[in-house]
């Protein structure tokens, strides 16, 4: 009988968890209500200062308000930003307004030294052309127009190409002559290759015939030079391009002569180009 009695009792059940849970849940209560009574005995004090009668304060000290400090809750602070996280973000923009200085600096120096370099390459590597040797020819007047010959001498170390020539005469005295514009004379076809000192010889011709008081007064019987006498103008410009550069180059060369029998040449009085 005792046998079947222990085999029909229920089972015992741990009932610790359940204690440790209550125990946990009474120390959460008392310190919630803990901290509620102190927050309420703050308000209280606040609240009996404030209706204090007026007979209790003293005269002499004002009654000065909280600050925002004292009225915050204690669990609450003021948000300050660390010392390091302020050198660190001064660090930060000075360096990288120093690094935009820098690539500042190196982005026009850079562009400085390619315009150098561009330019040097349009003043080194270009074709040179001179005009050498401008005179008459043997015979100074062909079907009584000027005759006159030139060289022409290419010193760089490309060809010139699109070259123009052009040309103007001027039948005057020495006192009268003066620069006239230019007239086309003709375009080379062919490119002016370095010459190596050894110019390319061309034939010019004046712009119209001369009249025969023209050729009389050219061909003068003295050798004296006088600002009266008439001399026969003649110059040539030359123009050409090169694959580098956008602008034309100008070489130009004068002469001032007479006729036969006594023939004689004299500089021009102006500068004439050469770029």
């Amino acid at each position: 009988m005792e046998s079947e009695r222990e085999s029909t009792s229920p089972p015992r059940i741990s009932l610790w968890p359940l204690a440790f849970l209550s125990t946990a849940f009474a120390l959460l209560s008392l310190r919630k209500s803990s901290a509620q009574h102190s927050k309420n005995a703050t308000k209280s004090v606040h609240l009996q200062d404030t209706l204090a009668p007026e007979w209790s304060r003293s005269p002499i000290v004002p009654q000065i308000p909280p600050t925002i400090c004292q009225q915050t809750e204690p669990g609450r602070r003021k948000h300050e930003t660390p010392l390091w996280e302020k050198a660190a973000g001064i660090t930060i923009a000075v360096g990288t307004l120093g690094l935009l200085a820098v690539n500042i600096f190196q982005m026009r120096a850079t562009q400085k030294a390619a315009e150098i370099a561009s330019d040097t390459l349009k003043i080194s590597y270009r074709p040179r052309i001179v005009i050498n040797g401008l005179t008459t020819q043997p015979d100074p007047l062909d079907q009584e127009r000027l005759a006159c010959s030139l060289g022409v001498l290419n010193t760089g170390p490309v060809a010139a190409r699109n070259v123009r020539f052009f040309r103007f005469q001027n039948i005057s005295t020495l006192k009268d002559a003066k620069k006239m514009p230019y007239q086309e004379t003709f375009e080379y076809p062919k490119m002016i290759q370095q010459t190596n000192g050894q110019p390319i010889g061309f034939g010019i011709y004046g712009t119209s015939p001369l009249s025969d008081m023209e050729l009389k007064s050219l061909q003068r019987q003295n050798t004296q030079v006088s600002d009266a006498q008439m001399l026969a103008t003649f110059s040539v410009l030359i123009q050409y391009d090169d694959d580098f550069s956008e602008a034309s180059h100008h070489t130009e060369s004068c002469i001032m002569f007479t006729l036969p029998p006594n023939q004689y040449w004299v500089s021009c009085p102006w500068n004439t180009q050469l770029d």
